[in-house]
């Protein structure tokens, strides 16, 4: 009974009803059914979010990978926001993964 109580409540819970600025902005951000299934997941707990250059850097590898092509250090350098120097590793280490 006090589930399905809980599971009513939600609906009607909105992020100005937190206490936290913190938690309101996360809340109005990715809403409040996700940031109350956030809570069951990390609630309570100390929890680090990697900031999101960290998050989307292997994709990002991924594309300088899938778009080199030899000749267009410079171009994928400026592209992507990288040093030549960094393409020619990342290119590097998928070529060593590969082998």
């Amino acid at each position: 009974m006090v589930h399905s109580v809980l599971e009513k409540w939600v609906d009607e819970l909105v992020p100005a009803m937190l206490s936290d600025e913190l938690h309101r902005e996360i809340a109005t951000e990715i809403g409040m059914h996700n940031f109350l299934k956030l809570s069951r997941l990390v609630g309570g707990g100390d929890f680090y979010v990697p900031r999101q250059e960290s998050i989307l850097r292997p994709l990002r590898n991924q594309k300088i990978q899938e778009e080199f092509n030899g000749c267009n250090t410079k171009e994928l350098a400026r592209k992507y926001g990288v040093s030549q120097r960094w393409v020619y590793q990342i290119v590097k280490r998928s070529a060593k993964k590969r082998t």
